[in-house]
C-alpha cells in the first residue's frame, strides 16, 4: 500500500494532496477496456498504469 501511495503522490501536480482526494481521482493511464486478452488486462491492472488526475480532466478523458 505504501508503494502505491508513493507512486500516486509522486505524480501529484500543483494543488494535489491526499486531503484533496475527491477533487482528483486515480485514473488508469491506459484504460482497462483497451485489453484484448486476460494477460493484457492483468498488465493494465498494475499500479504503474495509475495516475492522479483532476476529476474534470478525467471526465473529459472519458474511456479514451
Amino acid at each position: 500500500m505504501e508503494r502505491l501511495r508513493g507512486h500516486i503522490a509522486g505524480q501529484f501536480t500543483h494543488g494535489m494532496s491526499w486531503d484533496r482526494y475527491g477533487q482528483w481521482e486515480v485514473d488508469h493511464i491506459i484504460p482497462l477496456s483497451a485489453a484484448r486478452t486476460l494477460d493484457q488486462l492483468l498488465a493494465l491492472c498494475n499500479f504503474r498504469n495509475l495516475q492522479p488526475l483532476w476529476k474534470r480532466d478525467n471526465l473529459l478523458k472519458g474511456g479514451a
